[in-house]
C-alpha cells in the first residue's frame, strides 16, 4: 500500500485505537462514521497471497463479464436483478455463459475481511474501495457485483457458495455499494441493519449494534431518551445493549417489523438476563436457516397503531402490546432440520407428518374438501410467497399441491407401494419439481402446526403444544407467545393460514360487541 515516489498517512483502526480501554473505544467508534466518509480512499488488505490471488480475481472478472454481457453493459442490470414495481430480487433460470472458477471464488469469499461486521460500515462510507490480495489489486465493486450476479444465478453455482458465509456477506454489501442501482440508501431503519448484523462475524458481542450504528438513519427530532438508547458505552451489560436497540427499533418504525428476525435457536431460560423479545443481533444467521417471513401481509389490519409502553412498575425488561388472542397450539411435527431439507429421503417422510396433523385436524372436519385443505397446507408450507418473492396463488403452487396430494401416510414414497427403479425415479422427480418450482425453504427451522380450531401455520422451532396465536397491533405476521409466571415470552413470528390478512382482527370484533376484542400482553 505504500506510494513509490512520496509518503502515505494511513489510519488502521485495529492499530490506532486502544482495544483494551473501554473508554476510549466508546468515543472513537462513535467518530468512526465521519473518520470514513472523510475519507479519501478505503483500502483493503485481504491478506497474504497463497497462490490464489490471481484465479480468484480472474474469476471476478468472469463473472463480471457474464454479468454485462447479460444486461447491455449494466444498463438493465437494476431491472434484471430486481421486479421494478415491488422491489423483490429476481432470480435467473439461465447459466453462466463464461465458464466460472467456483472453487477459486471459494477461496475468495474464505478471506476473513469478508464476514467481517465492521468492514460493512467503511465501505459504505468510504469514498472508494479496493482491495488489495497480495500485489493484486481490485475495486471492491467488481467483487460484490459478481457476488450479486451469482445469488441472481444461484441455482447454477457450486455448493460450497450455497452456504458459504463470506460469499453472502459479500452480497450483502452489493446493497450498499452500487451506486448505480439506488436501491440501496447508505443509512436504513435499525430494525432492518439489526437482521443484516446476524449475517456477519463480530469479536465483541455488543458492536452487533455499535458497528452499524454509522448506517442507521437517525432523526434529528429524536427525543433525548431515544437518543440515549443508542448511545455507545462499552461497559453496559450485551443484555442491556441488544435491549436498547430494540426498543429504539420498535419506535423508530412503530410497527413490530423488528421481530421478524427473532430467532431464538435455545430456551430462553437458560439466558435469564436476555429478555425474550430482544433481537439477538450478536448472533450468527448462517445462510441455510430460516428465511424471514415477509412483509406483504398485515395480520393486524383493522387494529389501531401500537401503543406501546414500558411498564416501568415491571422493570425497563417488560414490554407491553395490545392485541388479540386468536388461538392456541394442538399438535405440531419437529423442527423441519437442515439435515432434513437439504435431502430428498428427509423432507418427505417430514411432509409426510405434516400430512397426517392436516387429515385429522379441524380444518378438514370443517372444509370436508380435500382439495382444500392441500391447497391451505400448500400456501402454509411456502408462507404464501411465490418463487419471484410476490405473493403466492394457486397456480405458483401447483408442483407442491400436486406432491401433497401423491403424500400417503404408509411407504417411504409418495407413490404408496410401488417399488423398483421406475417408482425410484418417478419420486425423485416429483421431488425435484416441487423444490423447483415451490419456495419451501421457508420451511427450514420452523415446525408446521394445527392449532384448536384448526388453523394451519409454520412458527419457531421452539415453539410447544399449548403455546398461544396472537396478533398484535402493528404486526404484519401473528406471533407465538408462550405464559410463563403471569407474564408471555416471545418466540417469534409465524405463518397462520387464513389470518394473514386481518382476518382473525374482523372475527374478534364480531363476536366482541360494543367493545373491544384485544388484550395486553406483557412480554418479558
Amino acid at each position: 500500500m505504500r506510494l513509490e515516489d512520496k509518503p502515505r498517512t494511513l489510519w488502521i483502526d485495529a492499530i490506532c485505537i486502544d482495544q483494551n480501554s473501554l473508554s476510549e473505544r466508546s468515543q472513537q467508534v462513535a467518530i468512526m462514521m465521519k473518520i470514513y466518509e472523510k475519507a479519501s480512499r478505503n483500502l483493503i488488505y485481504l491478506g497474504e497471497d497463497d497462490g490464489s490471488a490471481q484465479a480468484g480475481l480472474r474469476a471476478i472478472r468472469s463473472v463480471v463479464s457474464d454479468m454485462k454481457s447479460a444486461t447491455g453493459s449494466l444498463r438493465m442490470l437494476r431491472e434484471t436483478l430486481y421486479d421494478i414495481e415491488t422491489g423483490a430480487s429476481n432470480y435467473c433460470v439461465n447459466g453462466f455463459d463464461e465458464s466460472v472458477d467456483f472453487p477459486a471464488l471459494e477461496t475468495l469469499f474464505d478471506l476473513p475481511w469478508f464476514r467481517r461486521l465492521w468492514v460493512v460500515q467503511e465501505v459504505v462510507l468510504g469514498q472508494s474501495s479496493l482491495c488489495h490480495w497480495g500485489i493484486y489489486e481490485c475495486p471492491l465493486i467488481d467483487v460484490v457485483c459478481a457476488a450479486r450476479w451469482i445469488n441472481y444465478k444461484f441455482r447454477f453455482m457450486s455448493r460450497g457458495l450455497y452456504g458459504h458465509i463470506g460469499f453472502r456477506c459479500a452480497t450483502e454489501m452489493h446493497g450498499f455499494v452500487d451506486p448505480d442501482l439506488g436501491l440501496g440508501a447508505k443509512r436504513r431503519a435499525l430494525a432492518i441493519m439489526m437482521g443484516i448484523s446476524q449475517r456477519f462475524h463480530k469479536t465483541d458481542p455488543k458492536d452487533s449494534i455499535y458497528a452499524i450504528l454509522g448506517l442507521v438513519h437517525r432523526d434529528d427530532r429524536e427525543s433525548n431518551e431515544e437518543a440515549a438508547l443508542l448511545r455507545i458505552d462499552y461497559s453496559k451489560s450485551l443484555a442491556d445493549v441488544l435491549r436498547d436497540a430494540t426498543c429504539y427499533a420498535l419506535s423508530q418504525t412503530n410497527d413490530l417489523s423488528v421481530f421478524r428476525v427473532l430467532n431464538h435457536s435455545h430456551d430462553q431460560s437458560e439466558c435469564k438476563s436476555f429478555t425474550s423479545w430482544a433481537v439477538r443481533a450478536d448472533t450468527l444467521r448462517h445462510p441455510k436457516s430460516l428465511s424471514l417471513l415477509s412483509r406483504l401481509f398485515h395480520a393486524s389490519q383493522g387494529l389501531e397503531s401500537p401503543t406501546r409502553f414500558l411498564d416501568t412498575s415491571k422493570g425497563p425488561n417488560i414490554l407491553s402490546y395490545e392485541g388479540i388472542d386468536v388461538d392456541y397450539v394442538a399438535e405440531l411435527t419437529e423442527t423441519c432440520e437442515g439435515y432434513l431439507w437439504y435431502k430428498h429421503e428427509g423432507y418427505h417422510p417430514w411432509l409426510r407428518s405434516a400430512k397426517q396433523l392436516l387429515d385429522k385436524s379441524r380444518y378438514v372436519l370443517v372444509e370436508k374438501d380435500v382439495s382444500l385443505a392441500h391447497q391451505a397446507m400448500a400456501f402454509t408450507l411456502t408462507a404464501g410467497e411465490a418463487y419471484n418473492r410476490k405473493r403466492a396463488c394457486r397456480k405458483d403452487l401447483l408442483g407442491l399441491i400436486e406432491y401433497i396430494d401423491s403424500l400417503t401416510i404408509r411407504g417411504d414414497s409418495p407413490f404408496g407401494d410401488k417399488i423398483g427403479e421406475q417408482a425410484l425415479l418417478c419420486y425423485k422427480a416429483a421431488m425435484k419439481k416441487m423444490y423447483h418450482v415451490s419456495l419451501v425453504t421457508f420451511c427450514l427451522q420452523r415446525r408446521f402446526f394445527v392449532t384448536h380450531g384448526g388453523l394451519l401455520g409454520l412458527g419457531p422451532c421452539l415453539m410447544e403444544t399449548g403455546d398461544r396465536i396472537v396478533v398484535l397491533r402493528g404486526g404484519d405476521t401473528p406471533f407465538i407467545l408462550r405464559q410463563v409466571d403471569g407474564l408471555h415470552k416471545l418466540l417469534g413470528a409465524a405463518y397462520v393460514y387464513d389470518i394473514m390478512d386481518g382476518e382473525a382482527v374482523r372475527d374478534a370484533s364480531v363476536l366482541v360487541e360494543g367493545g373491544k376484542p384485544e388484550q395486553i400482553f406483557h412480554i418479558r
